[in-house]
Parts: structure tokens; C-alpha cells; sequence
């Protein structure tokens, strides 16, 4: 699976398991030595956007050393919280 639908899959089942019905940040961390750029895989996550769980998403990338990419978290609206939207 590529690293764009990884990090997707992993963002949408913490929010499921968060009990999240809309992800409104995704946080990463992106090594140094990754040879990722942080901007192409930001625009690249955007462009992916689908549906009522990711609609205005926005992205926030840290740039930290090392070769690792790393999902570090994500914020949403809970479940509980519908009736507001």
C-alpha cells in the first residue's frame, strides 16, 4: 500500500476509534532523510479529501530528523457532537 493511503487509512481508524465523525487536522512528523517533501505529500493528502469524515481537513507538518514519517495525530469533531454541526 503507498504511503499516502497508509496514512489515510490510519487517520480514518483512529477516528473511528475516537469515536470522530469529521477529522479536522492531521498532524505528521516527516524526517529530514525521508526524501518525502513535506509540501508535496501536504497537497498530495488534500487532493485525496473525500467525504464527510475529511472535507476541510487542513495538514500541519513538522519537519524533524531522521528518515521516519509519522502520523502524530489527528483532531476531529466527536460523535456526540452532531446535532451541533
Amino acid at each position: 500500500m503507498p504511503l499516502l493511503a497508509r496514512i489515510l487509512e490510519s487517520a480514518r481508524i483512529q477516528a473511528l476509534l475516537g469515536g470522530l465523525i469529521r477529522i479536522t487536522c492531521i498532524e505528521m512528523r516527516i524526517g529530514t532523510d525521508s526524501a518525502i517533501d513535506p509540501e508535496a505529500i501536504a497537497s498530495a493528502m488534500e487532493e485525496r479529501f473525500q467525504g464527510d469524515l475529511l472535507e476541510k481537513c487542513k495538514v500541519e507538518i513538522e519537519v524533524v530528523e531522521g528518515n521516519q514519517v509519522q502520523l502524530k495525530s489527528i483532531e476531529g469533531v466527536p460523535f456526540q457532537a452532531r446535532d451541533a454541526i
